[in-house]
């Protein structure tokens, strides 16, 4: 029912997070605000499934994706327990040069940096600048993934299951 509507709420927030990635406070109210509208999304599915007696459609969606789970708890936790945290990690390109003076008509010169790994995003989502001097996680996930990878991953499978949902005729626009 009003769930791309949630989906582009979710975005736009998912977008300021972005722009705001070296400011702690911003960026984690702006999480906050994703946490919610992005949530949304799948309350409005559930009602909409639960009218027409597909709960199983949706459970086994939540079943399959460990994100979706995740992201549920994280908006639980920072709407019934404490705003949600997130963990810090500033990074830093470290360079450095070095010279040997072999003769008086030899010198060698090198620096060395860190190489940079280039994000692939949706193309509905804005692209983020890499690599990103500040980056957040969340303490209670066992994978890798940085805060803004794992929001770009539930972006994806909520549009997923909104597609999926309306195609199925279980969702309506």
């Amino acid at each position: 029912m009003h769930e791309n509507a949630k989906l582009d709420e979710a975005r736009y927030f998912y977008t300021r997070m972005c722009q705001e990635a070296g400011n702690k406070l911003p960026f984690c109210y702006n999480l906050s605000a994703f946490l919610s509208a992005a949530r949304s999304v799948l309350q409005y599915a559930l009602e909409e499934a639960m009218c027409g007696n597909k709960q199983c459609w949706y459970d086994q969606h939540m079943k399959k994706c460990k994100t979706l789970t995740f992201f549920k708890d994280r908006r639980d936790f920072n709407i019934h327990a404490a705003p949600v945290e997130v963990l810090q990690r500033v990074c830093a390109e470290v360079q450095f040069s070095w010279s040997v003076l072999l003769s008086e008509s030899v010198q060698v010169h090198g620096s060395t940096s860190p190489d940079s790994s280039e994000e692939t995003e949706k193309q509905a989502l804005p692209s983020r600048p890499t690599p990103q001097p500040v980056q957040y996680s969340f303490q209670e996930w066992s994978g890798h993934e940085d805060v803004l990878t794992l929001c770009t991953t539930y972006l994806q499978e909520l549009e997923e299951i909104v597609d999926e949902g309306m195609r199925l005729g279980i969702l309506t626009a």
